[in-house]
């Protein structure tokens, strides 16, 4: 018994791998309704690995879809506040969708968590230059 739950335990996690892996080569190749696909099949396998949700995000965001994206990234977020970069792209998610209070609080969450984000101060200064 114990021996056939292990089985069924690395099955699913060789399909969210998959999915995961597959989800990661489709957005590399631009291929964003496929991603957008294997990411959310990988979600139905364990919602709870932030970063399938921050990479769902990513290919929303590519895709415009901004509220959904930002809902991912909040998502990831909950699972692991300690990650920085999905920060960044929920503050160019709220810019995007005219809350540019809400952008520039993740933009300073972003830094508090790693000063050296490069990507966080870019962002910001352009935010601040606008």
């Amino acid at each position: 018994m114990a021996m056939t739950k292990c089985n069924a335990q690395n099955s699913a996690h060789q399909r969210l791998l998959h999915l995961f892996n597959k989800g990661n080569a489709e957005l590399a190749h631009g291929d964003l309704k496929s991603a957008y696909k294997s990411f959310h099949s990988a979600l139905h396998e364990d919602s709870k690995v932030p970063e399938i949700h921050y990479n769902l995000g990513l290919v929303l965001h590519r895709m415009r879809r901004y509220a959904e994206a930002a809902e991912s990234y909040q998502n990831s977020l909950s699972l692991n506040p300690n990650s920085d970069q999905p920060y960044v792209h929920l503050a160019i998610c709220m810019e995007e969708l005219g809350r540019g209070s809400d952008a520039f609080l993740y933009y300073d969450k972003c830094l508090l968590l790693n000063p050296n984000n490069s990507s966080a101060h870019h962002n910001l200064g352009l935010y601040l230059g606008k």
